[in-house]
């Protein structure tokens, strides 16, 4: 509270020092104050502060993926590649760290690295995690930024078949295809993208199809791996419904 309202920086200060007297590993204390000390341009305090909590909470991704963010706001990608690396060994199933780290890596103009990271990152999650969605996502971007429409469409397929309530992914999709003069398709997107908390009926050939012009070219691993996720995804919903069957019989 008193950091919204903008109270003296002391102040606030003496109360994330309190935080910590009351409980010296929290990692939410060392994150907001260091997130907070980042914002009002002290770098070198929130590095030592994200320091110091990260040594403490080894097993958290968290802190070290948002210093990994600030470091590259610095300019510093080689420590935020460490530190990105570090939240992932940390917690290979934060899959946070596999989008921002991704994206980094697009930013800076690395694409195969990029594309590489985000393959983690489906691969780390488990089956019928809904937050791979934020990662298919994020490649879907790429690839469309890339001139890759097909995959960047398989793409934002697979970010809604993992979570079908992600109105984000059905919006950005929508958008690209509105883009390529598809405004029938990107109109029924949006329709999907509102029905929120109803079941969706998925587009018309949802799956990844596994095409032979698809495999010939130069992004047909990808195609095959987005095969394979979406095998593994309904696999994992079979059981999950017949385990669901059993227990209620």
């Amino acid at each position: 509270m008193e950091v919204r309202l903008g109270s003296d920086e002391n102040i606030i200060r003496q109360l994330f020092e309190k935080g910590l007297q009351a409980s010296p590993r929290s990692r939410y204390t060392f994150l907001s104050w260091a997130l907070w000390e980042k914002n009002l341009g002290n770098i070198n305090y929130a590095r030592e502060l994200f320091r110091k909590g990260t040594a403490m909470n080894r097993s958290d991704a968290a802190l070290p993926q948002a210093w990994a963010l600030m470091e590259e706001s610095q300019g510093n990608l080689d420590e935020a590649r460490r530190l990105f690396k570090k939240a992932s060994r940390a917690d290979p199933k934060h899959l946070y760290v596999w989008q921002a780290w991704g994206c980094m890596e697009q930013r800076a103009a690395n694409v195969d690295d990029a594309r590489e990271l985000f393959q983690q990152g489906v691969w780390a999650a488990t089956p019928r995690a809904k937050d791979t969605s934020l990662i298919f996502q994020a490649w879907a971007l790429l690839e469309q930024d890339q001139g890759n429409i097909e995959l960047a469409r398989e793409l934002f397929k697979c970010a809604v078949k993992a979570d079908a309530s992600s109105e984000p992914s059905w919006l950005a999709w929508a958008q690209m295809e509105e883009e390529q003069g598809l405004y029938n398709r990107a109109a029924e997107l949006r329709n999907f993208s509102m029905q929120e908390k109803q079941i969706v009926q998925l587009p018309a050939n949802f799956s990844t199809l596994k095409a032979k012009s698809r495999q010939d070219s130069f992004l047909g691993p990808f195609f095959t791996q987005l095969g394979k996720w979406m095998d593994r995804y309904e696999n994992a919903s079979k059981t999950k419904e017949q385990n669901e069957g059993f227990t209620n019989t």
